[in-house]
């Protein structure tokens, strides 16, 4: 039997577009590879990314002038399916000249990594840090995300970004590909959602996933949700497979479907 196409539903898709364009799956919640502010203390609050990394698999360390954190992790290829294996890697920071960076609180959890930055000031007067004048909406510099955080109202358009940073392997939220036996897999990135909290179901002659990511952090905006579908088809007629397998590991869901 030949080997099925895979055709993606991409759900929601409004005319307006994808609800955010880091993820074509993400149905609600916050927008964005990066999501940061600066809390009532003055600590930074820093929430990324990085599917398929494990918590003993991030890396984070500050320069030596202590304004800027580096990041990292490495996503390994978990089937024999996955095209190959993910490494990450950022960078974030003060904006200001008069503080310096302190501390680091990391968790690693589930594909999202949240770090709250202390900061201290280096230069002393009474003088504001120039990083908390009210024309400035953050304190945290990262040039990637400027680019990827969507407005907070509406679609974002028909495109999809690449993760920013991924710096070797697949950068789309997406990998989706038909066996020469007839089987198909599928790799979906649902940052957040832990294994509980995802399913895959057949219905109505699609494959049908859904991931709930709740609220981890109290500085976090929100949880967020992800909705998606498959469909198999074969030249002149939609299939439905038998049998369907899937896993939920490190904020990546994968999907399996036997050969028929």
């Amino acid at each position: 039997m030949a080997a099925p196409e895979v055709i993606l539903g991409y759900t929601p898709h409004t005319e307006d577009g994808y609800y955010a364009k880091n993820n074509q799956f993400q149905n609600s919640g916050p927008k964005g590879f990066i999501e940061f502010k600066a809390l009532e203390n003055q600590d930074l609050y820093v929430r990324v990314d990085l599917p398929g990394v494990a918590s003993n698999a991030v890396s984070f360390f500050t320069d030596p002038q202590k304004k800027v954190v580096f990041f990292s992790g490495e996503a390994p290829k978990d089937s024999e399916h996955e095209q190959g294996s993910r490494t990450y890697f950022g960078i974030t920071g003060l904006i200001c000249n008069c503080c310096e960076i302190s501390g680091i609180n990391a968790t690693m959890k589930d594909g999202v990594l949240r770090m709250v930055l202390s900061k201290v000031k280096k230069i002393q007067g009474d003088a504001a840090c120039s990083a908390e004048r009210p024309s400035l909406s953050s304190t945290i510099l990262q040039e990637a995300a400027s680019q990827s955080a969507a407005g907070p109202q509406g679609g974002t358009g028909p495109v999809i970004e690449p993760n920013p940073f991924v710096v070797r392997g697949q950068k789309g939220a997406f990998e989706g590909k038909a066996s020469k036996k007839g089987g198909l897999f599928a790799r979906v990135d649902m940052p957040g959602v832990s294994p509980e909290d995802a399913n895959a179901f057949f219905k109505d002659g699609e494959i049908r996933f859904i991931g709930t990511g709740y609220k981890v952090s109290e500085h976090d905006e929100s949880g967020r949700t992800y909705l998606g579908s498959i469909v198999p088809v074969l030249p002149t007629k939609r299939i439905m497979p038998s049998k369907l397998e899937y896993t939920m590991k490190d904020g990546v869901l994968r999907i399996i479907i036997p050969p028929i």
